[in-house]
């Protein structure tokens, strides 16, 4: 190796060394360059205020190309998903031959904030109370099935996925949109709360028929109704003088020590018992 070759060899060492030290004092509070995040190059060069490198390391610039193309490929996705479940929200809910679409709405919205972040709850519950869509239709539309269709694991299905919705904990813990929240449930609720009362207990006495149903989604099942009974109490105190409210719970009761392991049916126990207070 030629000396000269050897001085640029400890040149670059040295500058090297310089934007190391450089990054280790500068790096606190700074972000990361977007413009060198998305297209691994930038105008400004060693003078850009923000990071071209993570740590006191330099990340390969294909690695950084990968990372942000992934992550910004599945924002895309579930963006896409939301804005496809919204659009179903601008259309009236159809009055015959509804029970697909209704199952494909609860699905949908299930799978949206179960697979994204905490702003998609906040979205949704808006966007479902907001008078000028029609979310409060699909809601009404929900609660106006029947457990005696001949489609009933369809209907206790799409039941469980509402249930699942409504008492998500990246929509319960969301302190910014607890009005839209009380809106939702005031929507469920009614006047008194007796056609989701009525719908609740009138699945739970055709649980006896529940052929193709496996134990673990019987035991989610009335855990959910378990829950979304509470919420609705909570928020909804008329619902507590509802007259088939009893009935559901003397229903759960008789269903409980049927399902699932003892953990289970403690936990579920626990929580009926919480409900006759």
């Amino acid at each position: 190796m030629s000396f000269s070759h050897q001085q640029n060899s400890q040149g670059r060492d040295q500058v090297d060394v310089v934007r190391s030290d450089r990054s280790s004092k500068n790096l606190q509070g700074k972000k990361f360059c977007r413009f060198f995040m998305k297209k691994g190059t930038c105008r400004h060069g060693a003078n850009c205020w923000n990071l071209h490198e993570t740590g006191l390391t330099r990340t390969p610039t294909a690695a950084i190309r990968q990372s942000v193309t992934a992550a910004n490929t599945e924002a895309r996705y579930q963006y896409s998903k939301y804005n496809k479940w919204k659009n179903l929200l601008e259309q009236k809910p159809p009055f015959v031959n509804h029970m697909d679409v209704l199952m494909s709405f609860w699905l949908q919205a299930l799978w949206i904030i179960d697979s994204s972040d905490i702003d998609y709850g906040y979205l949704m519950v808006r966007d479902l109370t907001e008078p000028n869509y029609h979310g409060r239709q699909y809601i009404t539309k929900t609660l106006k099935l029947k457990a005696s269709d001949a489609r009933w694991k369809a209907v206790l299905l799409t039941i469980r996925d509402m249930l699942c919705f409504i008492t998500h904990h990246k929509i319960l813990d969301c302190m910014t949109i607890d009005y839209s929240i009380n809106t939702m449930y005031e929507v469920i609720s009614g006047s008194d709360g007796n056609d989701f009362i009525l719908l609740l207990l009138s699945l739970c006495n055709n649980l006896k028929d529940s052929r193709g149903i496996t134990s673990h989604e019987l035991v989610d099942f009335v855990s959910l109704v378990l829950r979304a009974t509470h919420e609705l109490l909570a928020r909804e105190k008329q619902v507590a003088s509802c007259e088939h409210l009893p009935a559901l719970l003397d229903k759960l009761e008789l269903i409980i020590p049927s399902l699932g392991t003892e953990s289970e049916r403690q936990v579920m126990i626990g929580k009926l018992e919480l409900l006759r207070v």
